[in-house]
């Protein structure tokens, strides 16, 4: 469910720009307001539910991207 309540999904991403512009590709895909995220590691996105199709053509590449990221630098504590 989105922020305002809308059907939807909510992803957390890495602030890394590669991410970001995929994220971004989706249309509707937001960014949640900075004082709503808990994890200064993450940024929290919502992306309406009719959108899935578009989810997942991007999800595999943004699962390369973060995979790589985190063999690299190490995953957030």
């Amino acid at each position: 469910m989105l922020l305002d309540g809308a059907p939807g999904f909510e992803v957390a991403l890495p602030p890394d720009s590669r991410c970001v512009r995929l994220i971004e590709s989706v249309q509707g895909a937001r960014k949640w307001p900075r004082g709503l995220v808990r994890e200064g590691h993450v940024w929290m996105w919502s992306v309406p539910a009719e959108r899935w199709r578009e989810m997942r053509k991007i999800l595999p590449i943004l699962k390369g991207i973060i995979t790589v990221k985190y063999a690299k630098e190490g995953a957030p504590a």
